[in-house]
């Protein structure tokens, strides 16, 4: 047994054995967190290393078999014979040592590649973490939510485009794999729907145009497979798409570096909470919030083309709902004052817009202004409060008409609930 190569057999196992620590160095620090967070994955990973492990381990102990019970030791000056049936010859020991580290080396090479297809590639631990977010799904209709945080932390962590999109991928197939497999009631997306701010808008890894409609595409799916086709129950899933569509429309003007693309992407947005506002009238009121910060983002940023869009959507929400719900009322007025507070050319247009929609409402243009001020003040939004007050002092004839009067003495009072 002297000639049997301890030393190299050693080598390829301890190889085979440190295969998973290579892994697991050379991955993305993203991939690497996510794979080192799960015991089930590490030790899914170490099985399959050991599968090949066992695999040369059976090889090793087959060569060495053969060598130690037909191979004749040698003498000096001789070669050993191993009566092989292929080829019908004579074979020296020192082939029989060739062929068994060759086949160490091809099954070392193999396992090396498999392996590393296997952990270190996004689309596959993608695709992996899928699977365990499904896995529940049939049995509880919730995804499973240690994985679908880790899916995320993925997402929030990869580079805007291709790798964000993998994410995206699979989230939108968890999505619509939700609505048609499990029994879904309409409130068991929450960590999906809000995670996709992570994914798409986290500094300083944010996604790219492609990414952002990509997201608009994944929430509209949310809205549509809501089970309450009528609009008129409330449901956390919804609720939690018409938030994450503003801050997503937001964040669109804020972070994408092309003008015109970021247009576009918020310009989606917008479009999106208005079918999700006429799908679901019961949140008619947080569409026209999300709507109101996205025009207001626009307005500040000087992208007249989305706050234009945003304020017709506003105007045409107010013309359906606007009587029965007064806090699109008071949405569109801040947007307006917003619009207002940038110059000559804008109060002229804010005017005649104004004027326009006071056929949509149930108070006259002085008592809405003053409606709209409080509103604002009461929710904190102290800005756009006195934006409001700018533009109600400025309309010629708002400050008296129907005997109201929007003087700081007067609004003071209303604040504190001495009106």
């Amino acid at each position: 047994m002297h000639n049997i190569p301890f030393d190299g057999l050693a080598t390829f196992f301890i190889f085979l054995i440190g295969v998973p620590a290579l892994v697991i160095q050379g991955m993305p620090g993203e991939m690497r967190s996510v794979l080192t967070s799960s015991r089930a994955r590490m030790w899914r990973m170490v099985a399959f290393t050991g599968v090949w492990v066992l695999g040369a381990i059976v090889i090793a102990g087959f060569f060495v078999w053969y060598m130690v019970t037909f191979c004749d030791v040698p003498t000096e000056g001789t070669l050993a014979t191993c009566p092989l049936p292929l080829p019908p010859y004579q074979m020296a020991q020192d082939w029989v040592q060739i062929a068994l580290l060759g086949s160490l080396t091809l099954l070392t090479a193999v396992a090396s590649i498999l392996v590393v297809r296997r952990y270190s590639r996004r689309t596959t631990m993608v695709e992996s973490l899928r699977h365990e977010i499904e896995s529940p799904i049939k049995r509880t209709g919730l995804p499973e939510p240690v994985a679908l945080n880790d899916l995320i932390e993925l997402g929030e962590h990869s580079g805007g485009g291709q790798d964000k999109e993998y994410v995206l991928d699979a989230i939108q197939l968890l999505v619509q794999n939700v609505i048609t497999r499990g029994k879904y009631r309409g409130d068991s997306l929450e960590g999906v729907v809000q995670g996709l701010v992570k994914v798409i808008a986290t500094d300083p890894l944010v996604g790219s145009s492609e990414n952002y409609v990509q997201a608009t595409d994944i929430l509209l799916d949310v809205v549509k497979g809501n089970p309450n086709t009528d609009g008129t129950s409330h449901t956390p899933d919804v609720h939690h798409c018409a938030e994450v569509l503003g801050a997503l429309g937001k964040a669109a003007l804020r972070e994408l570096e092309k003008r015109l693309s970021g247009d576009k992407v918020a310009i989606g947005f917008v479009d999106a909470l208005g079918r999700t506002a006429r799908r679901q009238v019961v949140y008619v009121n947080l569409v026209a919030e999300s709507l109101r910060e996205i025009g207001i983002e626009a307005v500040d940023k000087e992208r007249m083309l989305v706050a234009m869009r945003v304020l017709n959507e506003l105007t045409a929400l107010l013309a359906s709902y606007g009587r029965t719900h007064p806090e699109v009322q008071y949405d569109t007025v801040s947007l307006m004052a917003h619009f207002w507070d940038r110059g000559n050319a804008t109060e002229q247009f804010i005017e005649m817009r104004l004027a326009k929609i006071m056929p949509d409402v149930n108070l006259d243009k002085p008592k809405l202004l003053k409606n709209a001020f409080l509103h604002s003040a009461h929710t904190g939004n102290f800005v756009t409060a006195d934006k409001i007050r700018k533009m109600a002092s400025e309309l010629k004839g708002a400050m008296w008409e129907g005997g109201i009067v929007l003087s700081s003495i007067g609004l003071s009072a209303e604040l504190n609930g001495d009106s």
